[in-house]
């Protein structure tokens, strides 16, 4: 990433050129899609991956059978 900035950015001072890089960053990874993962950007990869996880630990947690709030049928 860094050589494609460097190549594509005329810098004139080092102020400039941070500020220039934090907008290739955001460009890089907020609009610039992505052949590596099929034409989305690092966000979108990053977002669809944190859903599918969110989706997946949810229906874990609703798979496992809850023991503290039951009433045991030994007791009573």
């Amino acid at each position: 990433m860094k050589n494609e900035f460097l190549a594509l950015e005329d810098i004139p001072n080092i102020d400039d050129g941070k500020l220039r890089y934090d907008m290739f960053v955001k460009a890089y990874n907020e609009t610039r899609e992505h052949g590596g993962i099929n034409g989305l950007t690092p966000s979108e990869m990053f977002l669809q991956r944190l859903i599918m996880f969110t989706m997946h630990t949810k229906a874990k947690q609703q798979s496992v059978t809850p023991v503290g709030n039951q009433k045991c049928n030994l007791c009573t």
